[in-house]
């Protein structure tokens, strides 16, 4: 699963239609910044970018070889650079201006999807595809279990986490942190209450499927990959579980958390967006 970024006029400052940035969770539901705002935000965050090579060059590995283009708030892109650093697959994240998109880029993602992966002349785009690659190259750990119903139930959850879990958390992810905070424009109150309504009995059935393991059986998976990175964007809003309704799903999600690849991808991610925010 991937987000699309649609092409903008560089020259327009217009707040609709074709001025548009796509930024994460939000594609359904995003109004719209001006250009001069998405160069902004675009610029604060580029200040990182010696610190995403930092973190690349932290992680095993001899040469870092492969770029992966996006914005970390991004659960597919978070969901990406987990895999690369439980795999220990040095990346490079490369901050996508969706206001003057690289011909790297384009060229990689030619309908403008994110995260897109450049690895030499190869070229790839959509997170379940990048995963997939990242899993043949280096199979060690594997992401996906041997056993045929365990594979299953860990594709099911990634599915869950990209269309089920993101489609009710990003109408409040969008209308309580990308609006307000990002384009500085109120957002749409009752859209947020309506995504709360639905992650109700989506929060019901994670809670049911989690025990002391995880998500697909004994081996961590993609599924606890992706539905973790899903949460992390919704933390953004005060949406990670909650110990006391959902104790068994905080449970999990805290194991994730406490993995090695979580730190590093986590404190990037902190700081890119602190800069983008004007921190």
């Amino acid at each position: 699963m991937s987000m699309s970024i649609p092409k903008v006029s560089r020259t327009s400052s217009s707040i609709s239609g074709a001025g548009r940035i796509v930024l994460p969770l939000v594609s359904s539901w995003m109004l719209g910044i001006s250009v001069m705002t998405r160069h902004r935000l675009y610029a604060r965050a580029q200040r990182c970018n010696k610190e995403c090579v930092a973190i690349s060059d932290s992680m095993p590995g001899s040469v870092r070889s492969m770029k992966v283009y996006g914005f970390p708030i991004s659960p597919f892109v978070r969901k990406v650079h987990l895999v690369a650093a439980e795999k220990g697959v040095p990346v490079e994240l490369a901050l996508s201006n969706p206001a003057d998109p690289a011909a790297e880029f384009l060229a990689a993602s030619p309908f403008r999807k994110i995260p897109a992966l450049v690895d030499g002349d190869f070229t790839l785009c959509d997170s379940t595809a990048i995963v997939t690659y990242l899993d043949a190259i280096q199979p060690e750990p594997p992401i996906t279990p041997g056993d045929a119903k365990a594979k299953a139930k860990a594709i099911w959850f990634e599915e869950f986490a990209d269309t089920i879990l993101i489609a009710a958390g990003g109408k409040i992810m969008f209308n309580r942190f990308v609006s307000p905070k990002l384009m500085g424009k109120p957002g749409d109150e009752a859209m947020a209450q309506q995504g709360e309504r639905e992650l109700e009995p989506i929060l019901a059935y994670l809670e049911s499927q989690c025990g002391d393991g995880w998500l697909a059986g004994d081996d961590f998976s993609i599924g606890d990959i992706a539905v973790a990175a899903t949460f992390r964007s919704l933390g953004y809003v005060g949406l990670e579980p909650n110990p006391e309704t959902h104790p068994r799903t905080a449970a999990w999600y805290a194991r994730v958390k406490a993995r090695p690849s979580w730190g590093p991808v986590a404190a990037l991610e902190d700081k890119i967006v602190s800069r983008a925010l004007g921190g």
